[in-house]
């Protein structure tokens, strides 16, 4: 899914930017077309980017030495986070419908937020949501799973005294 709303960011954002250069881009023209481009645009760099942190999540579970987190680990519980974060991007991105307006002068693009307030507000949740939370999550959660994959590991290789405690690698074929 990340893969899929990376494509659908970088298509909706980078193809009216290169079409800007021969000014044929209609969304800096189009009020309608304006808004769409930039509510699909923030929504797909949102979702890109918390897909991997959810992916992140899910490696924690998977890895987790407790049975009950690991079978929260399954394909059902995966697309209902799909729904949920995409629903959630597009809700935390509504107000690009009001804000972000066509024909704009003295802007860095002509489809740009109307306000100073307005682009504050895009700005700031840009950064929290779409950069900030999820690099926390994925900072969390991956080290949280590099402890889990150590524990696994010393739980299999624990020996005393040369006598295997637990299982060994080298011992499972005796």
């Amino acid at each position: 899914m990340s893969s899929i709303t990376s494509i659908s960011a970088y298509s909706s954002g980078l193809v009216t930017r290169i079409l800007t250069g021969w000014n044929l881009d209609i969304s800096a023209t189009n009020q309608g077309l304006c808004k769409f481009r930039s509510i699909i645009s923030y929504t797909s760099m949102t979702t890109t980017i918390w897909f991997i942190a959810i992916a992140t999540i899910d490696r924690w579970l998977s890895s987790s030495t407790l049975a009950n987190r690991r079978h929260k680990s399954t394909i059902k519980n995966a697309h209902l986070a799909t729904i949920i974060l995409i629903c959630t991007a597009f809700v935390v991105h509504i107000q690009m419908l009001v804000c972000f307006e066509a024909n704009l002068i003295d802007t860095p693009q002509e489809c740009f937020g109307k306000s100073s307030e307005c682009r504050l507000i895009s700005d700031l949740s840009f950064a929290i949501i779409t950069v900030l939370l999820p690099l926390i999550i994925m900072i969390i959660f991956g080290l949280m799973t590099v402890i889990h994959v150590r524990q696994t590991r010393l739980r299999v290789h624990i020996t005393t005294n040369g006598n295997s405690v637990g299982l060994k690698s080298s011992n499972l074929n005796e």
